[in-house]
């Protein structure tokens, strides 16, 4: 899936930073120096979940927009959410609308 999803979206001319669970992404995100305008992850992850995940990010980086998605868990009230199974043009255009709103 995470390669599937990062095609999808390098396909609109983004680029993609990709982690295998929380802690990875969290070290990721502290560590790169450029700007990172959106966070998608999965909420079932090792290590340190979704949710957990951008709790941590929007203490962080609250400007930050995150995407979580799921096919077995409900996400956070307020935080936009994308339910498995998807398809890759109703996940970019998530992203896309994600990254334009102000």
């Amino acid at each position: 899936m995470q390669t599937l999803v990062r095609l999808a979206l390098e396909s609109l001319g983004m680029l993609v930073l990709t982690a295998n669970d929380g802690e990875e992404a969290l070290q990721i995100v502290r560590q790169y120096a450029g700007t990172i305008d959106a966070l998608v992850s999965d909420i079932v992850m090792p290590h340190l979940d979704g949710v957990a995940l951008c709790e941590q990010i929007r203490r962080d980086h609250p400007g930050m927009k995150v995407l979580l998605m799921s096919g077995g868990c409900d996400g956070p009230n307020g935080v936009p959410f994308l339910r498995k199974p998807f398809s890759m043009e109703e996940l970019t255009q998530c992203v896309q609308q994600l990254v334009a709103a102000s």
